[in-house]
């Protein structure tokens, strides 16, 4: 059949999202519970929300419970997204138990998100989607996500962990995430939000909608930007970035007070990015004494994208029931032309991690201090640098169903959702390299041919379904569920004239179990089968991440009247019977690795994730509210390999899994009264390895990251009824450690920030 102009094999299954159902008006309680009325049903498969496990003021993380969510997931919701405002999404996954981020640009613009000890590079282990729609660029061809929404239009994070990630993939082993976008109001509204901060940086989001008896719409607008906090040397070029996204949705529906209710909806929009980031850091040295500095040679690196997507919607509402259909497409062209290595010489890594002898020469190339050899003798070009840009065409496409019914049965509640979903995606590489002389601190053509270094496309077809059963007695609840995926991928290398195609079938099993022995205390644990795929032509010896996964857990929930503490304790097994790699560029990997998956045999990690919050309700209409997470993880390899991977290497048996924090956390203050607000917030993440070892790191390999805290606080105030004005400071400590030297040397967070902003409501 063809399927938007692809054709693909006619087979059965794949799932994703899920399907979130209440019924419109008097949503079913339960017993302990506060059922919470559905929004317009705009909510694209986002989180099932039948009762939050926080006061919706207590600030931090709340806990989600419901058929998609039972055990230890975690929302963000968004007062707590709007009191926090933040603009980078690791910040906004620091407030999660059991996520660990590898900060890069400074900026956030393309997270490494790693949850309960997944590889966090380019966050290709983590099942990513907004609205439950996956949104990474080639989710099954091409993982790594170098795209990621803008937060000013993401008004919740729900965050999946353990058995529940059955719901959702392709990765099932660590987590997924889902970035909730804003729902159709039902009558009209607006707002406009502006912020302006340090470094030239600007921050603008609006929205308006409305809705009507029949339908409705909303448009969220999305502009940020920065000057850019590094200074190129020599050269005084921009090192900031600008990007903007529009989204609109629309709903046509047949009246909401029948007993069938009939809901037709489309999402459009559009963004685009200009960054100048490279992925050229600092040599140690040079950034404990400049952490804000940029060397000459990354002075023509910059990225491009252009990104749209289409969502069509058929929802059908029955009072026990809800079925819903989408149909997706999202297309991403992106263009990084960046600094990749010296024509012949030692690696970037190598230069940064020893500058010294006949090092020496090719780092001062870098910095701009010493012209290479070919600007008096063209002969001599083994100092010139290579400039590769990298052109790259992603599509992703496909339809998914999701069917949800409950009823009342022998004297117990049953809920069954099932979910079928096709997908398509692919990715084109068009990567083209040119040499470049170091002149006088600047880089100029050595006038040799443009050479092309890849074309190549890479394709998959993957048909997969869910079923989850909840089955509650009493105190007691019950969640079987199961998946199974089936995945065609096709990989043409036009430059080698070769094709590889390859098919692969997993079935993955699992089981949630809870205890609710009523206020305040609950209990509950899980098991299940996880998967990552391998990618489209790689070699047959490959083989797909494997593993088994447990969560043993404990819920505390006191009501605000009786003290309103709320937590979570949780423990975690995730054993690997394959753990696979993969080489990218962001993870430090040379051209001719790039892209190679490969087998790291068994490994097991574990760890604990604690969250706890109280809230105090003062004299005089004061609140205050306190908040923590600390999140403990330790991984290590059961099996001896080699790797070209730098991030791992030779590894033996016992060694350190790396960028994998043991000790991270966040704390959290909140006080509230009337018309004005003021939080404050730390988060500490401790010491990394750079690559897979025990101990100490021997001497030539790369040390350890640096332990760092962020602190940030915010000032708000409310005037008139529609009015705010806020101001925040972030790293407030003016903190810059190395938190990762990867792909090609030490790079940092971003410095202090001061923001004073301004809100309207329409």
């Amino acid at each position: 059949m063809k399927f938007w102009g692809v054709s693909v094999p006619v087979v059965s299954v794949l799932c994703i999202g899920g399907l979130s159902y209440a019924q419109e008006g008097e949503p079913r309680e339960r017993e302990n519970q506060e059922a919470e009325p559905r929004d317009d049903g705009w909510m694209l498969d986002a989180v099932a929300v039948e009762a939050v496990a926080v006061d919706p003021h207590a600030g931090g993380v709340a806990v989600v419970d419901g058929i998609r969510s039972l055990g230890a997931t975690s929302l963000v919701t968004e007062q707590d997204l709007e009191q926090a405002n933040y603009s980078d999404p690791n910040r906004v996954l620091y407030q999660v138990p059991g996520v660990t981020v590898r900060e890069e640009d400074g900026f956030g613009l393309r997270p490494n998100i790693g949850i309960r000890g997944v590889d966090s590079d380019r966050s290709k282990k983590v099942t990513l989607m907004e609205d439950g729609v996956l949104f990474a660029p080639a989710p099954y061809s091409a993982p790594a996500a170098y795209y990621f929404p803008s937060m000013g239009r993401v008004v919740g994070v729900d965050v999946y962990k353990g058995a529940s990630t059955l719901l959702y993939g392709p990765a099932t082993v660590g987590g997924a995430v889902d970035l909730r976008t804003r729902s159709i109001p039902e009558t009209g509204q607006g707002a406009l939000n502006l912020a302006l901060g340090r470094f030239g940086s600007r921050r603008v989001n609006a929205h308006i909608g409305t809705g009507w008896s029949w339908g409705g719409f909303v448009l969220d607008v999305a502009d940020m930007g920065s000057r850019g906090f590094k200074t190129l040397d020599v050269t005084d070029g921009f090192t900031g970035f600008t990007r903007d996204e529009l989204v609109w949705k629309g709903q046509v529906h047949t009246p909401l007070d029948r007993a069938v209710v009939h809901r037709v909806g489309a999402k459009i929009g559009y963004g685009w990015e200009q960054s100048r980031e490279s992925y050229l850091g600092l040599e140690d040295g040079d950034l404990n004494q400049d952490p804000n500095r940029r060397y000459a040679a990354g002075q023509r690196d910059r990225m491009i994208w252009r990104r749209s997507q289409i969502n069509l919607r058929y929802e059908l509402d029955t009072a026990v029931s809800n079925t819903r259909v989408v149909l997706y497409r999202n297309d991403l062209d992106r263009t990084w032309r960046r600094l990749d290595r010296f024509r012949d010489g030692p690696s970037l890594v190598d230069t940064l991690r020893s500058p010294s002898g006949v090092r020496e020469v090719y780092y001062n190339v870098l910095t701009g201090t010493q012209d290479s050899a070919s600007v008096l003798d063209p002969a001599q070009d083994q100092e010139d640098l290579i400039v590769t840009s990298n052109e790259r065409t992603f599509v992703s496409r496909g339809v998914q169903a999701t069917h949800r019914t409950e009823f009342d049965a022998m004297g117990a509640f049953h809920e069954v959702e099932v979910g079928v979903r096709l997908h398509n995606d692919s990715v084109q590489r068009n990567h083209t390299e040119r040499g470049y002389r170091m002149s006088a601190g600047r880089l100029s053509s050595d006038g040799q041919s443009q050479v092309q270094a890849r074309d190549d496309l890479g394709e998959a077809t993957a048909l997969s379904a869910y079923l989850s059963y909840l089955l509650e007695i009493g105190r007691w609840t019950w969640v079987p569920s199961a998946r199974t995926e089936r995945i065609w991928t096709r990989f043409e290398d036009v430059l080698a004239v070769a094709e590889t195609d390859r098919i692969q079938q997993v079935w993955l099993p699992g089981m949630r179990l809870q205890l609710d022995r009523g206020m305040p205390w609950s209990f509950f644990g899980g098991v299940h089968r996880g998967f990552a795929p391998v990618t489209p032509g790689q070699d047959r010896a490959v083989d797909p991440e494997t593993s088994w996964n447990y969560e043993l857990g404990a819920r505390l929930d006191v009501p605000l009247d009786d003290g309103g503490w709320t937590g979570e304790a949780v423990a975690f097994v995730n054993d690997y019977g394959n753990l696979s790699g993969q080489c990218t560029t962001s993870s430090g990997c040379g051209t001719d690795q790039l892209g190679e998956q490969f087998n790291g045999g068994e490994a097991l990690v574990w760890g604990l994730e604690l969250a706890l919050a109280k809230t105090l309700e003062l004299s005089h209409g004061h609140r205050l509210t306190g908040q923590g997470s600390y999140t403990w993880t330790r991984g290590q390899f059961d099996t001896d390999f080699s790797s070209d991977n730098p991030l791992f290497g030779d590894v033996s048996v016992g060694d350190r899994l790396p960028y994998l924090p043991v000790h991270r956390g966040q704390l959290r203050a909140l006080w509230e009264q009337d018309r004005l607000s003021a939080g404050l917030g730390a988060t500490v993440v401790g010491e990394m390895r750079e690559q897979a070892g025990q101990g100490e790191p021997e001497p030539g390999a790369l040390p350890l990251t640096d332990r760092y805290v962020l602190m940030d606080a915010q000032v708000r105030v409310r005037v008139g009824d529609r009015t705010e004005f806020s101001l925040r400071g972030e790293n407030l400590l003016n903190q810059q450690p190395i938190v990762a030297r990867r792909p090609f040397g030490a790079r940092t967070v971003h410095p202090l920030q001061v923001w004073v902003g301004m809100g309207v409501e329409l």
